[in-house]
């Protein structure tokens, strides 16, 4: 059952699966969103909102200049497996990165914390049942401003730290997947795109 369309998509598959990964990553870094610096109005770092769609428009332009460059197969080959292996490392970096720096609060949100409580903070620590230990438990009596928990100067590196950790962990992912589908031919012509 060979239609035209079916020929088609067949015969363009690698361009749709490009789109696709573009796609992905742009619906992935807009639903999947890295730690708050604070909860209490804006983070005070709006260009970092900018740099999350700059990220965008430049993956899809990188994906059509990447198209033509690296023409040996083998070099494709070793950038995916590069690029995969160095997305794993960032991705378990950041998992651990982001459970040693962040706190939990209202279900879905991660607050960029520090080591040491404000002064105030650490009085009302030593009221709560945990003694402070619970950091979410000291958030929470502050209605998530967590510029009152820690102080800013200490959490700002932290949460700038993660944003760059963040990024170029979908940039690496995305660029893998880019290379890996480059490589992989069509099944109408075997040797298209490499």
């Amino acid at each position: 059952m060979n239609t035209p369309y079916i020929k088609t998509l067949k015969t363009q598959w690698n361009t749709w699966a490009q789109v696709a990964v573009w796609a992905g990553t742009v619906i992935g870094m807009f639903l999947f969103q890295p730690p708050v610096l604070t909860l209490s109005g804006s983070n005070g770092l709006d260009p970092l909102r900018f740099a999350h769609f700059l990220f965008a428009v430049l993956a899809a332009l990188s994906f059509q200049l990447f198209k033509n460059t690296a023409q040996s197969r083998k070099v494709r080959l070793r950038l995916a497996g590069c690029l995969a292996l160095a997305s794993t490392l960032l991705f378990f970096g950041y998992m651990a990165t982001l459970n040693s720096w962040t706190c939990s609060y209202a279900v879905h949100w991660q607050v960029v914390k520090s080591d040491n409580y404000t002064d105030d903070a650490t009085n009302t620590a030593t009221k709560l049942p945990g003694k402070g230990q619970n950091c979410t438990e000291v958030l929470q009596e502050y209605a998530g401003a967590a510029e009152l928990v820690w102080d800013v100067v200490e959490t700002k590196p932290r949460y700038l730290a993660l944003q760059a950790l963040y990024l170029t962990l979908w940039l690496c992912s995305a660029f893998a997947l880019n290379f890996a589908i480059q490589i992989t031919p069509n099944p109408e012509t075997p040797t298209a795109r490499i």
